[in-house]
Protein backbone atom coordinates (compact mmCIF):
# COMPACT_ATOMS: atom_id res chain seq x y z
CA UNK A 1 0.00 0.00 0.00
CA UNK A 2 3.05 2.37 -0.01
CA UNK A 3 2.84 4.74 -2.87
CA UNK A 4 6.06 5.62 -4.85
CA UNK A 5 7.36 8.28 -7.29
CA UNK A 6 10.37 9.21 -9.43
CA UNK A 7 12.28 11.84 -7.93
CA UNK A 8 12.47 14.14 -10.77
CA UNK A 9 15.27 16.36 -9.44
CA UNK A 10 17.84 14.00 -9.04
CA UNK A 11 16.97 11.89 -12.34
CA UNK A 12 17.97 15.12 -14.35
CA UNK A 13 21.10 15.13 -12.83
CA UNK A 14 22.03 11.03 -13.51
CA UNK A 15 20.64 12.07 -16.99
CA UNK A 16 23.58 14.29 -17.76
CA UNK A 17 25.54 12.47 -15.77
CA UNK A 18 25.45 9.45 -17.55
CA UNK A 19 25.21 10.99 -20.59
CA UNK A 20 28.51 13.05 -20.25
CA UNK A 21 30.38 9.73 -19.26
CA UNK A 22 30.64 10.86 -15.47
CA UNK A 23 30.58 8.01 -13.11
CA UNK A 24 29.25 8.79 -9.68
CA UNK A 25 29.23 6.00 -6.51
CA UNK A 26 26.35 3.08 -7.98
CA UNK A 27 26.14 5.17 -11.22
CA UNK A 28 28.48 3.68 -13.70
CA UNK A 29 28.53 5.40 -16.71
CA UNK A 30 31.87 4.13 -18.05
CA UNK A 31 34.31 1.37 -16.99
CA UNK A 32 37.91 0.74 -17.44
CA UNK A 33 39.50 -2.15 -19.16
CA UNK A 34 43.11 -1.29 -18.83
CA UNK A 35 43.74 -3.78 -16.06
CA UNK A 36 42.06 -6.95 -17.92
CA UNK A 37 43.56 -6.59 -21.51
CA UNK A 38 46.90 -5.70 -19.26
CA UNK A 39 49.55 -8.92 -20.95
CA UNK A 40 51.30 -11.38 -19.01
CA UNK A 41 54.93 -9.98 -17.95
CA UNK A 42 57.86 -11.43 -20.44
CA UNK A 43 59.41 -12.67 -17.27
CA UNK A 44 56.32 -14.89 -16.11
CA UNK A 45 56.08 -15.93 -19.97
CA UNK A 46 59.62 -17.53 -19.79
CA UNK A 47 58.69 -19.50 -16.71
CA UNK A 48 57.41 -23.35 -16.89
CA UNK A 49 53.06 -23.04 -17.32
CA UNK A 50 52.35 -24.88 -14.39
CA UNK A 51 55.08 -22.10 -12.23
CA UNK A 52 53.47 -20.71 -8.85
CA UNK A 53 54.11 -17.57 -10.02
CA UNK A 54 52.30 -17.96 -13.07
CA UNK A 55 49.27 -19.25 -11.58
CA UNK A 56 49.31 -16.79 -9.12
CA UNK A 57 49.26 -14.17 -11.95
CA UNK A 58 46.23 -15.99 -13.69
CA UNK A 59 43.76 -15.80 -10.70
CA UNK A 60 45.19 -12.16 -10.06
CA UNK A 61 43.74 -11.88 -13.76
CA UNK A 62 40.95 -13.85 -12.98
CA UNK A 63 39.21 -11.60 -10.26
CA UNK A 64 40.46 -8.59 -11.51
CA UNK A 65 38.07 -9.57 -14.93
CA UNK A 66 35.46 -10.73 -12.46
CA UNK A 67 35.31 -6.89 -11.23
CA UNK A 68 35.47 -5.72 -14.54
CA UNK A 69 32.34 -7.97 -15.73
CA UNK A 70 30.76 -7.01 -12.51
CA UNK A 71 31.31 -3.10 -13.64
CA UNK A 72 30.08 -3.28 -16.88
CA UNK A 73 26.94 -5.02 -15.78
CA UNK A 74 26.29 -2.27 -13.30
CA UNK A 75 27.11 0.16 -16.40
CA UNK A 76 23.59 -1.57 -18.53
CA UNK A 77 22.21 -1.05 -15.01
CA UNK A 78 22.34 2.05 -14.47
CA UNK A 79 21.20 2.97 -18.33
CA UNK A 80 18.44 0.11 -17.97
CA UNK A 81 17.17 1.95 -14.59
CA UNK A 82 17.18 5.43 -16.15
CA UNK A 83 15.21 4.47 -19.40
CA UNK A 84 12.90 3.45 -16.54
CA UNK A 85 12.72 6.20 -14.79
CA UNK A 86 12.27 7.98 -17.90
CA UNK A 87 8.60 6.52 -18.86
CA UNK A 88 7.20 6.83 -14.98
CA UNK A 89 8.83 10.46 -13.98
CA UNK A 90 5.13 11.95 -14.66
CA UNK A 91 3.64 9.59 -13.27
CA UNK A 92 2.11 10.59 -9.71
CA UNK A 93 2.47 7.02 -8.12
CA UNK A 94 3.23 3.96 -8.31
CA UNK A 95 3.20 0.87 -6.52
CA UNK A 96 5.64 -2.02 -5.52
CA UNK A 97 4.41 -5.70 -5.67
CA UNK A 98 6.38 -7.38 -2.66
CA UNK A 99 6.90 -11.34 -2.01
CA UNK A 100 8.62 -13.90 0.75
CA UNK A 101 11.38 -16.47 0.64
CA UNK A 102 10.81 -19.37 2.56
CA UNK A 103 12.73 -17.83 5.30
CA UNK A 104 10.37 -14.93 5.52
CA UNK A 105 12.67 -12.13 3.32
CA UNK A 106 10.12 -10.11 1.85
CA UNK A 107 11.52 -8.93 -1.99
CA UNK A 108 10.23 -6.58 -4.27
CA UNK A 109 8.86 -8.19 -7.78
CA UNK A 110 10.13 -5.27 -9.55
CA UNK A 111 13.97 -5.47 -10.92
CA UNK A 112 14.43 -2.02 -11.16
CA UNK A 113 13.19 1.61 -9.16
CA UNK A 114 12.70 -0.08 -6.03
CA UNK A 115 14.36 0.04 -2.53
CA UNK A 116 16.43 -2.99 -2.37
CA UNK A 117 18.63 -1.51 -5.57
CA UNK A 118 21.92 0.18 -5.82
CA UNK A 119 22.37 3.31 -4.09
CA UNK A 120 21.53 5.40 -7.28
CA UNK A 121 18.48 3.66 -7.94
CA UNK A 122 17.12 4.12 -4.29
CA UNK A 123 17.77 7.89 -4.71
CA UNK A 124 15.70 7.95 -7.83
CA UNK A 125 12.52 7.58 -5.91
CA UNK A 126 10.39 8.89 -3.02
CA UNK A 127 7.54 8.31 -1.34
CA UNK A 128 3.94 9.18 -2.90
CA UNK A 129 3.03 11.15 0.42
CA UNK A 130 4.85 12.52 2.76
CA UNK A 131 4.90 14.43 6.61
CA UNK A 132 5.15 17.24 7.86
CA UNK A 133 8.64 17.81 10.05
CA UNK A 134 8.08 17.90 13.93
CA UNK A 135 10.94 18.74 16.12
CA UNK A 136 11.93 14.86 15.82
CA UNK A 137 11.52 14.64 12.37
CA UNK A 138 14.16 17.05 11.89
CA UNK A 139 16.79 16.13 14.01
CA UNK A 140 16.36 12.40 12.52
CA UNK A 141 16.26 14.34 9.07
CA UNK A 142 19.46 16.18 9.83
CA UNK A 143 21.38 12.72 11.40
CA UNK A 144 20.70 11.52 7.90
CA UNK A 145 22.46 14.04 5.78
CA UNK A 146 25.36 14.04 8.27
CA UNK A 147 25.34 10.13 8.31
CA UNK A 148 25.08 10.49 3.81
CA UNK A 149 28.02 12.21 3.93
CA UNK A 150 30.17 11.54 6.80
CA UNK A 151 29.20 7.76 7.21
CA UNK A 152 27.30 6.33 10.30
CA UNK A 153 30.15 5.99 12.51
CA UNK A 154 29.79 8.85 14.46
CA UNK A 155 27.27 9.87 17.61
CA UNK A 156 24.09 11.15 16.12
CA UNK A 157 25.06 15.02 17.60
CA UNK A 158 27.79 14.63 15.44
CA UNK A 159 25.68 14.01 11.92
CA UNK A 160 23.40 16.70 13.60
CA UNK A 161 26.62 19.23 14.08
CA UNK A 162 27.56 18.36 10.69
CA UNK A 163 24.54 19.12 8.40
CA UNK A 164 23.87 22.23 11.03
CA UNK A 165 27.50 23.49 9.77
CA UNK A 166 27.28 22.76 6.20
CA UNK A 167 23.86 24.63 5.32
CA UNK A 168 26.01 26.86 2.77
CA UNK A 169 27.21 22.92 1.06
CA UNK A 170 23.62 21.95 1.35
CA UNK A 171 22.16 24.86 -0.24
CA UNK A 172 24.64 25.42 -2.94
CA UNK A 173 24.47 21.65 -4.20
CA UNK A 174 20.29 21.96 -4.46
CA UNK A 175 20.83 25.26 -6.22
CA UNK A 176 23.82 23.70 -8.42
CA UNK A 177 24.25 20.25 -8.39
CA UNK A 178 26.33 19.48 -11.65
CA UNK A 179 28.67 22.50 -10.94
CA UNK A 180 29.39 21.49 -7.46
CA UNK A 181 29.81 17.55 -7.66
CA UNK A 182 33.57 17.63 -7.28
CA UNK A 183 31.75 18.67 -3.71
CA UNK A 184 29.51 15.66 -3.22
CA UNK A 185 31.03 12.85 -5.08
CA UNK A 186 33.03 11.80 -2.14
CA UNK A 187 30.27 11.67 0.06
CA UNK A 188 29.77 8.35 2.26
CA UNK A 189 26.18 7.89 -0.40
CA UNK A 190 26.65 10.49 -2.63
CA UNK A 191 23.14 9.96 -4.53
CA UNK A 192 20.97 9.92 -1.00
CA UNK A 193 23.29 12.82 0.06
CA UNK A 194 22.05 14.43 -3.17
CA UNK A 195 18.39 13.66 -2.83
CA UNK A 196 18.47 14.98 0.94
CA UNK A 197 19.95 18.28 0.18
CA UNK A 198 17.49 18.77 -2.36
CA UNK A 199 14.83 17.89 -0.05
CA UNK A 200 16.13 19.97 3.06
CA UNK A 201 16.65 22.73 0.92
CA UNK A 202 13.15 22.73 -0.29
CA UNK A 203 10.89 21.74 2.98
CA UNK A 204 13.31 23.84 5.78
CA UNK A 205 15.32 26.53 4.01
CA UNK A 206 13.51 28.03 1.04
CA UNK A 207 10.01 26.08 2.30
CA UNK A 208 8.76 26.30 -1.16
CA UNK A 209 7.49 22.72 -0.22
CA UNK A 210 5.37 21.15 2.59
CA UNK A 211 5.76 17.97 2.91
CA UNK A 212 8.98 15.84 2.70
CA UNK A 213 8.62 12.91 1.06
CA UNK A 214 12.27 11.03 0.89
CA UNK A 215 12.38 8.08 3.40
CA UNK A 216 15.44 8.13 5.94
CA UNK A 217 16.75 4.32 6.37
CA UNK A 218 18.08 2.39 9.51
CA UNK A 219 19.89 -0.51 9.39
CA UNK A 220 20.53 -3.63 12.08
CA UNK A 221 24.40 -2.88 12.25
CA UNK A 222 25.72 -6.53 12.05
CA UNK A 223 22.36 -8.55 12.01
CA UNK A 224 24.27 -11.88 11.67
CA UNK A 225 26.06 -11.15 15.25
CA UNK A 226 23.22 -9.49 16.91
CA UNK A 227 20.87 -12.33 16.84
CA UNK A 228 23.41 -14.60 17.46
CA UNK A 229 24.75 -13.00 20.70
CA UNK A 230 21.55 -12.20 21.74
CA UNK A 231 20.36 -15.27 21.79
CA UNK A 232 23.46 -16.80 23.66
CA UNK A 233 23.49 -13.28 25.86
CA UNK A 234 26.89 -13.04 24.58
CA UNK A 235 28.37 -9.76 26.53
CA UNK A 236 31.28 -8.96 23.86
CA UNK A 237 28.96 -9.36 21.32
CA UNK A 238 25.98 -8.02 22.30
CA UNK A 239 27.82 -4.80 23.16
CA UNK A 240 30.26 -4.75 19.65
CA UNK A 241 27.14 -5.23 17.64
CA UNK A 242 25.46 -2.34 19.43
CA UNK A 243 22.70 -4.56 20.99
CA UNK A 244 23.53 -3.53 24.80
CA UNK A 245 23.33 0.02 25.64
CA UNK A 246 26.93 1.44 26.81
CA UNK A 247 25.36 4.87 27.72
CA UNK A 248 27.53 6.13 25.08
CA UNK A 249 26.92 8.39 22.26
CA UNK A 250 28.83 6.44 19.88
CA UNK A 251 28.17 3.22 18.19
CA UNK A 252 30.43 0.07 18.57
CA UNK A 253 31.99 -1.07 15.29
CA UNK A 254 31.99 -5.10 15.44
CA UNK A 255 33.76 -4.84 11.85
CA UNK A 256 36.35 -2.56 13.33
CA UNK A 257 37.49 -4.56 16.48
CA UNK A 258 37.69 -7.47 14.22
CA UNK A 259 40.31 -5.60 12.32
CA UNK A 260 42.18 -4.15 15.57
CA UNK A 261 42.55 -8.15 15.83
CA UNK A 262 44.09 -8.73 12.64
CA UNK A 263 46.90 -6.40 13.05
CA UNK A 264 47.37 -7.23 16.26
CA UNK A 265 48.27 -11.05 15.44
CA UNK A 266 49.91 -10.03 11.60
CA UNK A 267 51.86 -8.06 14.58
CA UNK A 268 52.67 -11.06 16.17
CA UNK A 269 53.48 -13.22 13.97
CA UNK A 270 56.81 -13.18 11.96
CA UNK A 271 54.48 -14.76 9.00
CA UNK A 272 52.47 -12.22 8.79
CA UNK A 273 54.41 -9.18 9.83
CA UNK A 274 54.52 -8.28 6.03
CA UNK A 275 50.43 -7.51 6.17
CA UNK A 276 50.42 -5.29 8.91
CA UNK A 277 50.01 -1.75 7.24
CA UNK A 278 47.45 -3.65 4.87
CA UNK A 279 45.40 -4.19 7.92
CA UNK A 280 43.57 -1.30 8.68
CA UNK A 281 40.67 -0.54 7.04
CA UNK A 282 37.29 -1.45 8.29
CA UNK A 283 35.93 -3.07 5.17
CA UNK A 284 38.56 -5.92 5.44
CA UNK A 285 36.94 -6.85 9.14
CA UNK A 286 33.18 -7.05 7.29
CA UNK A 287 34.71 -8.67 4.51
CA UNK A 288 35.04 -11.77 6.23
CA UNK A 289 32.81 -11.50 9.42
CA UNK A 290 29.71 -11.43 7.55
CA UNK A 291 30.22 -13.63 5.35
CA UNK A 292 31.78 -16.37 7.69
CA UNK A 293 28.35 -15.34 10.40
CA UNK A 294 26.24 -16.74 7.60
CA UNK A 295 28.30 -19.63 6.35
CA UNK A 296 29.99 -18.54 3.45
CA UNK A 297 32.81 -20.30 2.20
CA UNK A 298 36.59 -19.50 2.38
CA UNK A 299 36.85 -18.36 -1.69
CA UNK A 300 33.70 -16.11 -0.59
CA UNK A 301 35.79 -14.15 2.09
CA UNK A 302 38.59 -14.20 -0.16
CA UNK A 303 36.52 -12.36 -3.29
CA UNK A 304 35.41 -9.52 -0.49
CA UNK A 305 38.76 -9.33 0.52
CA UNK A 306 39.95 -8.52 -2.72
CA UNK A 307 36.97 -6.33 -3.32
CA UNK A 308 38.21 -4.37 -0.37
CA UNK A 309 41.90 -4.36 -1.50
CA UNK A 310 40.48 -2.56 -4.72
CA UNK A 311 38.80 -0.06 -3.80
CA UNK A 312 41.91 0.89 -1.47
CA UNK A 313 44.27 0.74 -4.72
CA UNK A 314 46.71 -2.42 -3.29
CA UNK A 315 44.81 -4.99 -5.70
CA UNK A 316 46.73 -6.14 -8.43
CA UNK A 317 49.66 -4.60 -6.82
CA UNK A 318 51.23 -4.50 -5.04
CA UNK A 319 49.08 -7.20 -3.23
CA UNK A 320 48.14 -10.13 -5.84
CA UNK A 321 45.75 -13.43 -5.16
CA UNK A 322 47.98 -15.22 -3.00
CA UNK A 323 48.28 -11.57 -0.64
CA UNK A 324 44.40 -11.62 -0.56
CA UNK A 325 44.01 -15.06 0.59
CA UNK A 326 46.54 -15.07 3.34
CA UNK A 327 44.72 -11.89 4.48
CA UNK A 328 41.52 -13.58 4.37
CA UNK A 329 42.78 -16.38 6.91
CA UNK A 330 44.19 -13.47 9.25
CA UNK A 331 40.93 -11.70 9.68
CA UNK A 332 38.78 -15.49 9.38
CA UNK A 333 41.37 -16.06 12.64
CA UNK A 334 40.50 -13.00 14.44
CA UNK A 335 37.05 -12.40 13.52
CA UNK A 336 37.02 -16.20 15.58
CA UNK A 337 38.89 -14.47 18.41
CA UNK A 338 37.07 -11.48 18.99
CA UNK A 339 33.97 -13.02 18.57
CA UNK A 340 34.35 -16.64 19.95
CA UNK A 341 31.12 -17.22 21.10
CA UNK A 342 29.10 -16.52 17.98
CA UNK A 343 31.55 -18.59 16.23
CA UNK A 344 31.06 -21.33 18.78
CA UNK A 345 27.66 -21.14 17.79
CA UNK A 346 27.69 -21.82 14.29
CA UNK A 347 29.51 -24.65 14.71
CA UNK A 348 27.01 -25.70 17.25
CA UNK A 349 24.18 -25.78 14.04
CA UNK A 350 26.47 -27.65 11.83
CA UNK A 351 26.29 -30.35 14.86
CA UNK A 352 22.75 -29.96 15.19
CA UNK A 353 22.29 -30.15 11.17
CA UNK A 354 24.24 -33.40 10.91
CA UNK A 355 22.55 -35.16 13.82
CA UNK A 356 19.14 -34.34 12.93
CA UNK A 357 19.76 -35.42 9.22
CA UNK A 358 21.33 -38.75 11.30
CA UNK A 359 17.85 -38.91 13.19
CA UNK A 360 16.36 -39.35 9.69
CA UNK A 361 15.09 -35.82 8.92
CA UNK A 362 13.92 -34.91 5.54
CA UNK A 363 13.98 -31.37 6.09
CA UNK A 364 14.70 -28.69 7.99
CA UNK A 365 11.68 -27.31 10.07
CA UNK A 366 11.67 -24.84 12.62
CA UNK A 367 8.89 -22.42 13.84
CA UNK A 368 9.36 -18.73 14.38
CA UNK A 369 8.70 -16.75 17.27
CA UNK A 370 6.04 -15.18 14.95
CA UNK A 371 4.39 -18.89 14.20
CA UNK A 372 5.95 -19.04 10.50
CA UNK A 373 6.98 -22.43 9.52
CA UNK A 374 9.82 -22.37 7.88
CA UNK A 375 11.24 -25.53 5.91
CA UNK A 376 14.23 -25.82 4.20
CA UNK A 377 15.28 -28.49 1.81
CA UNK A 378 18.06 -29.00 -0.39
CA UNK A 379 18.10 -31.39 -3.59
CA UNK A 380 21.07 -32.26 -5.54
CA UNK A 381 21.47 -30.58 -9.02
CA UNK A 382 21.77 -33.08 -11.99
CA UNK A 383 24.50 -31.97 -14.45
CA UNK A 384 26.01 -32.70 -18.06
CA UNK A 385 29.61 -32.86 -18.89
CA UNK A 386 30.01 -31.49 -22.10
CA UNK A 387 33.94 -31.80 -23.64
CA UNK A 388 34.98 -28.63 -26.23
CA UNK A 389 38.19 -27.69 -28.39
CA UNK A 390 39.47 -25.26 -26.46
CA UNK A 391 37.81 -24.94 -23.08
CA UNK A 392 38.44 -28.36 -22.17
CA UNK A 393 35.63 -30.33 -20.17
CA UNK A 394 32.62 -28.32 -18.83
CA UNK A 395 29.74 -29.30 -16.01
CA UNK A 396 26.91 -27.63 -16.57
CA UNK A 397 23.71 -28.11 -14.15
CA UNK A 398 20.52 -29.00 -16.26
CA UNK A 399 18.29 -28.98 -13.33
CA UNK A 400 17.40 -30.00 -10.11
CA UNK A 401 16.44 -34.13 -8.81
CA UNK A 402 14.32 -35.37 -6.67
CA UNK A 403 17.49 -36.69 -4.83
CA UNK A 404 18.10 -34.70 -1.01
CA UNK A 405 21.26 -32.93 -0.69
CA UNK A 406 22.68 -33.70 2.88
CA UNK A 407 25.41 -31.35 1.98
CA UNK A 408 23.55 -27.97 0.79
CA UNK A 409 21.35 -28.47 3.77
CA UNK A 410 23.76 -28.55 6.31
CA UNK A 411 25.25 -25.38 3.88
CA UNK A 412 22.00 -23.73 4.44
CA UNK A 413 20.82 -24.25 7.66
CA UNK A 414 22.79 -21.20 9.32
CA UNK A 415 21.94 -18.31 7.09
CA UNK A 416 18.54 -19.65 6.96
CA UNK A 417 18.10 -19.78 10.41
CA UNK A 418 19.81 -16.57 10.80
CA UNK A 419 17.92 -15.06 7.66
CA UNK A 420 14.72 -16.53 9.62
CA UNK A 421 14.72 -14.26 12.52
CA UNK A 422 16.08 -11.11 10.98
CA UNK A 423 12.71 -11.61 9.26
CA UNK A 424 11.03 -11.89 12.34
CA UNK A 425 11.84 -8.85 13.53
CA UNK A 426 10.57 -6.88 10.58
CA UNK A 427 7.63 -8.98 11.39
CA UNK A 428 6.87 -8.43 14.69
CA UNK A 429 7.59 -4.98 14.31
CA UNK A 430 5.72 -4.07 11.40
CA UNK A 431 2.80 -6.00 11.38
CA UNK A 432 0.46 -3.17 12.35
CA UNK A 433 2.55 -0.43 10.98
CA UNK A 434 -0.17 1.78 8.57
CA UNK A 435 2.21 4.14 7.23
CA UNK A 436 4.72 4.51 4.28
CA UNK A 437 7.43 1.72 4.48
CA UNK A 438 10.28 -0.27 2.52
CA UNK A 439 12.02 -2.80 4.16
CA UNK A 440 15.09 -3.90 2.69
CA UNK A 441 16.37 -7.19 4.09
CA UNK A 442 17.42 -6.16 7.47
CA UNK A 443 17.08 -2.62 6.99
CA UNK A 444 13.72 -0.44 7.09
CA UNK A 445 13.26 3.05 5.69
CA UNK A 446 9.83 5.12 6.79
CA UNK A 447 9.30 9.16 7.24
CA UNK A 448 10.98 11.06 9.47
CA UNK A 449 8.45 11.51 11.58
CA UNK A 450 7.98 7.94 12.13
CA UNK A 451 11.27 7.36 12.84
CA UNK A 452 11.11 7.34 16.77
CA UNK A 453 7.90 4.94 16.44
CA UNK A 454 9.70 2.87 14.06
CA UNK A 455 12.91 2.74 16.27
CA UNK A 456 10.98 1.61 19.68
CA UNK A 457 9.03 -1.11 17.69
CA UNK A 458 12.51 -2.31 16.57
CA UNK A 459 13.87 -2.77 19.64
CA UNK A 460 11.37 -4.00 21.29
CA UNK A 461 10.62 -6.77 18.31
CA UNK A 462 14.43 -7.59 18.73
CA UNK A 463 13.95 -8.78 22.53
CA UNK A 464 10.59 -10.82 21.07
CA UNK A 465 13.01 -12.37 18.80
CA UNK A 466 15.54 -13.67 20.81
CA UNK A 467 14.46 -14.01 23.82
CA UNK A 468 13.42 -17.49 25.38
CA UNK A 469 16.48 -19.23 23.86
CA UNK A 470 15.85 -19.46 20.51
CA UNK A 471 18.65 -21.59 19.39
CA UNK A 472 17.25 -24.29 21.65
CA UNK A 473 13.79 -24.07 20.49
CA UNK A 474 15.18 -24.76 17.17
CA UNK A 475 17.12 -28.34 18.35
CA UNK A 476 13.86 -29.15 19.64
CA UNK A 477 11.88 -28.76 16.36
CA UNK A 478 14.72 -30.54 14.05
CA UNK A 479 14.38 -33.06 16.66
CA UNK A 480 17.41 -33.78 18.75
CA UNK A 481 17.79 -34.25 22.33
CA UNK A 482 20.07 -32.47 24.77
CA UNK A 483 21.16 -35.78 25.65
CA UNK A 484 22.41 -35.92 21.82
CA UNK A 485 23.62 -32.27 21.32
CA UNK A 486 24.27 -30.59 25.26
CA UNK A 487 22.61 -26.84 24.35
CA UNK A 488 24.94 -23.97 24.75
CA UNK A 489 25.38 -22.36 27.82
CA UNK A 490 24.23 -18.61 28.07
CA UNK A 491 26.03 -15.57 29.15
CA UNK A 492 25.71 -12.66 30.78
CA UNK A 493 24.08 -10.23 28.91
CA UNK A 494 21.30 -7.86 29.76
CA UNK A 495 18.08 -7.14 27.46
CA UNK A 496 16.50 -4.83 29.57
CA UNK A 497 18.49 -1.93 28.03
CA UNK A 498 19.41 -2.26 24.51
CA UNK A 499 21.30 -0.01 22.48
CA UNK A 500 19.98 3.06 20.22
CA UNK A 501 22.49 1.87 17.78
CA UNK A 502 20.60 -1.77 17.45
CA UNK A 503 19.65 -0.37 14.07
CA UNK A 504 21.85 2.67 13.07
Amino acid sequence: KTGWCVDRRVFEVTQRCFSDGVTVGSLKAVFDRSLVEKPMPQHLIELPTDHQLRREWRKTQSELYEEHQKAQRKSIRSREALSLAARYVNYPRFYLSWSCDYRGRAYTQQPFLQPQSTEVEKALIKFADGCRLDESGLRWVERAIGASFIGTKGSFSERESWCQQNLDLIKAVAAAPLETINQWEGASEPWHFLQLCFEYNAVVIERSKVLWEVGLQVDATSSGLQILSGSLLDPIGCLYSNVTSTHQDLPQDAYMQVVKQAHQLARDNPCWAQYVPFLNDRSLGKASLLIALYGGAHGTRTKRVIKSLMSSGLYPEPLGWNDANTIACIIQEASKLTFPQAFKALEWLKRLGRLALKNGCDEFKWLTPTGDTIALRELERDKMVIRTKHLGQLTVATGYSSRLSPKEMLNALAPSYVHSLDATILKAALGDWRHPVACIHDCVAVLPSDMDRMMERLRRAFVFTVSDNPLFRLADDLGVTAEQLPRLPLGTAELSTISPFLFN
